[in-house]
């Protein structure tokens, strides 16, 4: 007796592994024609039930996935409408009421030495720029790399202090997060301090508006740069402390709102890579 094969339970069975990878199902949909041209193929069929029941589940979970996704994109919009109802675009000088300041009159800046670290054995965080929560808050290396403090003061490096602005200053520029703790930068990034009057979630949250400033300001070599000065001289509008600590607030409360929905599509991404391996191996 040959098993029938339903076709979305074919089409998962053949590219379980790319999906699994690639954290989608959507190579399913632009391999289902595939199924018109396919040959047999030998391989270990369920009943038509239980095909049907295992493409519905997964089904669900990615739809899930992408709903959630969604739901992060309406949040970043959100913040960014919030941020352009109290300020203004940053980008549209006539819209600005207040003063517009260097960014060194308003912050210190702590730059990386030019030697990196020859080994990484400590639990001091070691920053780069694929490490970035953007425009949320960082505190460790996504691959768990850190440093002692010996490692450290063998390249003169310093750790820059908790609340510390990061941002990108070559290639990807204007790429900001802020420091949950110390932690030690590499040579692609910029860190500010801010002094008491502006906020630096206001100011890290400011700085994602110009990166078509950075990008005409940058020396154009292999890759785009910003040295020292050129960091140390971006434009800052500067508005009642007051109005930035109300935006930072919002700011705060919408990125728990985001780290809580993240943690859940990396659960049922979990949830549904392992479906994906049980059911097809």
């Amino acid at each position: 007796m040959i098993n029938v094969v339903h076709s979305d339970y074919l089409c998962l069975n053949l590219f379980s592994n790319y999906i699994i990878t690639q954290g989608s199902l959507w190579i399913f949909y632009v391999f289902s024609f595939i199924l018109q041209l396919s040959k047999k193929i030998n391989i270990r069929i369920p009943s038509i039930f239980d095909q049907k029941q295992i493409y519905k589940k997964l089904h669900l979970l990615d739809s899930s996935i992408y709903k959630k996704k969604s739901l992060l994109s309406l949040l970043d919009e959100l913040i960014k409408s919030r941020f352009i109802e109290l300020f203004g675009d940053p980008n549209n000088p006539y819209n600005v009421l207040w003063p517009i300041v260097p960014i060194s009159k308003v912050t210190d800046c702590m730059v990386p030495g030019r030697d990196k670290p020859k080994s990484f054995t400590g639990t001091i965080p070691w920053i780069t720029i694929d490490d970035l929560i953007v425009n949320n808050t960082t505190e460790k290396s996504k691959n768990n790399i850190g440093l002692t403090v010996d490692e450290i003061k063998a390249v003169k490096r310093k750790c820059i202090p908790s609340g510390s602005i990061i941002m990108s200053c070559v290639g990807n520029l204007g790429l900001c997060s802020i420091s949950a703790c110390e932690l030690v930068i590499n040579q692609q990034l910029h860190s500010f301090q801010c002094k008491s009057m502006v906020d630096n979630f206001y100011l890290m949250y400011y700085l994602s508006f110009l990166k078509g400033y950075m990008n005409k300001m940058a020396t154009n070599t292999t890759v785009l740069y910003m040295n020292k000065t050129v960091c140390n001289s971006i434009p800052v509008i500067l508005p009642p402390i007051e109005l930035q600590h109300k935006f930072s607030k919002f700011l705060n409360k919408i990125n728990k709102l985001k780290s809580d929905v993240q943690k859940s599509i990396d659960e049922t991404q979990l949830l549904m890579d392992s479906l994906m391996q049980e059911y097809f191996g």
